[in-house]
């Protein structure tokens, strides 16, 4: 192998190494940023997760909460959903690494904020739910 062959594929192998990996990170907070950041803090379980196509071309799960308990925001009723980026739809998955999940079955104490404006409505990732 030439010499300069050789560089050259050293260079484009460090290059394929190199490339940044995309994932979802969230900065800290407090307690008080919390609530503060937040439009809706409710407790509820986690009842169902439903995947659909979003009209802008993503796919977006939204996850379905009950026996809620709002203790910040709109009262609404005793289920409310959040929506959220990523899921799958037939073959196609979305995943963002990095992005917390809820567990179907499991209550949460959930600091919501842009619900279906947002990519994780929940204010600071998993410190939020």
């Amino acid at each position: 192998m030439s010499r300069n062959l050789f560089w050259a594929s050293l260079i484009a192998l460090l290059c394929l190494i190199a490339t940044p990996a995309t994932a979802v990170t969230f900065a800290e907070k407090n307690f008080a940023h919390l609530v503060t950041e937040a439009e809706q803090i409710f407790v509820g379980t986690a009842s169902g997760a439903t995947a659909r196509r979003h009209p802008g071309g993503a796919i977006v799960t939204d996850v379905s909460f009950s026996g809620v308990q709002v203790l910040k925001g709109n009262a609404g009723n005793a289920e409310t959903s959040l929506m959220i980026a990523g899921g799958t739809l037939g073959a196609e998955t979305f995943a963002l690494p990095g992005m917390p999940r809820f567990q179907i079955g499991v209550t949460y104490l959930v600091f919501a904020q842009g619900n279906g404006t947002t990519i994780f409505p929940v204010v600071g990732g998993d410190q939020g739910m």
